[in-house]
């Protein structure tokens, strides 16, 4: 099981009808949702968002949380149970790469979803 999984600018994206996923994005959820049926219960999942470090740290913000948002509705439409899922808006916290660089500021408008135990199968 891969602990996280990361959806970047690369193939998330906003368009002017809203975010989208590329071919790349869709397989990924896919990989997702295929990965937490198999494991069953006992599972929840954490989808973060981040932005780049370009705009105001409200819009920074607004933008982690919204990609993050369509991330988690998109789970949601994969059949993945809403009440696993926990979403955050980071802004531009934890970059990965240089934001200096478009290819940069890609990486870093990113998703990423992470696996994690449940506390009731800790128990």
């Amino acid at each position: 099981m891969p602990a996280k999984v990361i959806l970047d600018g690369r193939v998330l994206f906003y368009s002017p009808s809203g975010w989208k996923l590329g071919p790349q994005g869709r397989k990924a959820i896919q990989q997702i949702v295929d990965e937490l049926h198999s494991l069953g219960s006992g599972f929840t999942l954490v989808v973060s968002g981040y932005s780049s470090s370009t705009g105001t740290e409200a819009r920074k913000l607004a933008l982690s949380r919204q990609r993050a948002e369509f991330v988690a509705k998109a789970l949601i439409i994969a059949h993945v149970p809403h009440e696993t899922i926990t979403v955050r808006g980071l802004g531009s916290e934890n970059p990965i790469a240089s934001n200096a660089t478009q290819d940069g500021r890609l990486k870093n408008q990113r998703v990423e979803v992470e696996f994690q135990m449940s506390q009731k199968s800790i128990r």
